[in-house]
């Protein structure tokens, strides 16, 4: 059975409705997976669009065919659906130069488009290897290319980190579908190739996955497990965020280590170990505890049934993650424990943990009274101060402020100081001048116009009036001047 805390006064109704709609939602997806036969293939390597209309991915490039139509990029949705781009898509062509083209002679695989970002790489970065998996004694190359901007390091569960110059992860973790490294071309210009094979996408993160997806995981799973046989089985697990690199901080987040050792799990920073042991972990666990984010997408190694508690630090919808607990059909568990009353970008910035009213009932009904005694106590001066220190030393420099600050309006921080120390979530119309009705905007707008025109006709005549009225002084001086001479003369 599936539970789902959002018990919490932190939430506001937006958000539990949409909590809620894709909880219900089937991912599953019983369409039958193509693959493309592609004769002089043009590739172009992933670019990100400058200014995007409103129906374009905001990366182009990605796979065409020889009369330039498109086969396919990177889609977080399905193409039959309809929906419009999402943020990470990459499709459509961009202007290059005959120059820039090469063309290769090979009969090779398209393997997709990798991205950087570990919690990207695995729910977005696999979707086209399904048909390689299938296909064991298909020896041909496999084409890769980079995702421009996602190019990070992946820290191997910790998300984040500097540009990462080295490939290293990727060959690990293919090597886990026996995926010699020798066999990956990374492409960095438009090319032409002349015999390509490419596999439909098994999964879209935000909307659906197919049984060939779940069969890859499967296979990645048993033989990471196979390589760790003889390594010592971990039941409980907790998957700690705080010793990972990047701009993103977890506060408080060793209380919880704590708390979790109290229970019997075992922490554990992923991104310190190989990919292929994180994955045996993962296939040998039956308890899995972490923070919603990268580090619970590895949960989409775990066998049937594992037991999954998630830790919301921000107040957000993970749809992807959603996606992962119904295609393993995990048994989980989602608790708010956020306390970040100032704003915190999903993705980005300080992430403030306390160990919330709902996470306190969770942990009775898991494991009784008695885990209410081990819970660890923060000070509301602890909750706030250091919170507060963390939260300006990263957003008072220059660039973080313009990622995201720059963007967030003075009700954006009242409403998220509202919602997290009040419980109540403002109403964005109630901080604004009513609207008039149409007539009486019609009316107000033109006679904003016309005050606007008398206003230029005055400052255009008011020269000439200054003009005029000095020019009429001058004459009556005169005139008056030649009165009082002439009765001067007369007396």
């Amino acid at each position: 059975m599936d539970f789902f805390y959002f018990l919490s006064l932190f939430f506001s109704l937006k958000k539990i409705k949409m909590f809620e709609h894709f909880k219900e939602q089937n991912f599953f997806s019983p369409k039958t997976l193509r693959v493309h036969h592609l004769k002089n293939a043009r590739i172009l390597p992933p670019r990100a669009r400058i200014f995007p209309k409103e129906n374009q991915a905001p990366w182009a490039g990605g796979v065409f065919d020889e009369h330039f139509q498109f086969v396919g990029g990177v889609s977080r949705f399905d193409w039959h659906l309809n929906k419009p781009p999402a943020w990470g898509d990459c499709a459509g062509t961009y202007p290059t130069l005959k120059k820039e083209w090469q063309t290769l002679k090979l009969d090779a695989i398209f393997g997709g488009i990798i991205l950087g970002q570990f919690g990207h790489f695995l729910v977005e970065s696999l979707a086209r290897f399904w048909w390689i998996a299938q296909n064991p004694q298909d020896f041909r190359p496999i084409i890769l290319l980079k995702g421009e901007g996602w190019w990070k390091n992946p820290q191997a569960g910790g998300g984040g980190g500097a540009n990462l110059k080295s490939t290293q992860f990727v060959e690990d973790f293919l090597n886990l579908l026996n995926i010699d490294s020798s066999r990956l071309i990374w492409l960095d210009k438009p090319s032409i190739v002349e015999h390509l094979s490419m596999a439909e996408e098994s999964v879209h993160s935000f909307t659906s996955f197919t049984k060939e997806h779940c069969a890859l995981l499967d296979k990645i799973a048993q033989n990471a497990a196979k390589m760790h046989e003889n390594a010592p089985k971990i039941p409980k697990i907790y998957l700690t965020y705080s010793k990972a690199a990047g701009n993103a901080q977890c506060l408080n987040e060793n209380l919880f280590e704590e708390f979790f050792q109290s229970q019997g799990y075992t922490v554990i920073a992923p991104e310190t170990l190989p990919i292929a042991q994180q994955i045996a972990l993962m296939a040998n666990a039956q308890e899995v505890a972490t923070t919603l984010g990268t580090t619970a997408h590895l949960t989409m190694f775990c066998a049937p049934k594992t037991q999954l508690i998630a830790l919301l630090r921000v107040l957000e919808a993970n749809i992807p993650q959603l996606l992962i607990q119904q295609m393993r059909t995990l048994n989980w568990h989602w608790v708010n424990v956020s306390y970040n009353f100032l704003p915190t970008h999903p993705t980005f910035g300080v992430r403030n943990l306390h160990f919330s009213e709902d996470f306190k009932q969770l942990a009775h009904q898991l494991w009784g009274e008695q885990a209410l005694n081990t819970i660890g106590h923060l000070s509301q001066r602890e909750k706030t101060e250091n919170y507060l220190n963390a939260w300006l030393e990263l957003h008072a420099q220059p660039g973080n402020f313009k990622s995201y600050l720059n963007q967030t309006s003075a009700f954006d921080f009242l409403n998220q100081m509202s919602q997290t120390l009040n419980g109540k979530t403002l109403n964005h119309q109630d901080f604004i001048k009513p609207r008039l009705p149409f007539f009486k905007r019609i009316k107000r707008a033109l006679l904003i116009q016309m005050r606007g025109q008398i206003k230029k006709m005055l400052r255009a005549i008011l020269p000439f009036c200054v003009v005029f009225f000095l020019y009429d002084q001058i004459r009556q001086n005169k005139m008056l001047a030649r009165i009082c001479g002439i009765e001067f003369q007369k007396n």
